[in-house]
């Protein structure tokens, strides 16, 4: 079967848009973790839960094929913007 660059492209936008759409559920769930962790006076930030979600997620990404290293890369920027978030909802509390 031949693929066209604008089919795959057309693909890959798809995906990048399902992604957005997945990471914006994700923030407004760890939003609600960080009205709970204010309301319950607990940290911003759950470093052993961040070390074992980057554990687990490595290895997903190995069973898929993916750098774990990517990964890892991007859920620590992503966690590092849930932390960020956190903290602002516990200082407007």
């Amino acid at each position: 079967m031949r693929f066209l660059l604008s089919d795959l492209r057309k693909s890959l936008d798809n995906i990048d848009i399902a992604i957005v759409v997945l990471l914006a559920e994700r923030f407004r769930i760890t939003e609600k973790v960080g009205r709970l962790k204010a309301k319950e006076n607990l940290p911003a930030q759950d470093k052993a839960r961040e070390k074992e979600k980057l554990k687990e997620l490595s290895q997903v990404a190995k069973a898929h094929g993916l750098s774990s290293s990517v990964v890892k890369k991007l859920y620590r920027i992503i966690f590092e913007e849930v932390v960020k978030r956190h903290e602002r909802i516990r200082r407007e509390k």
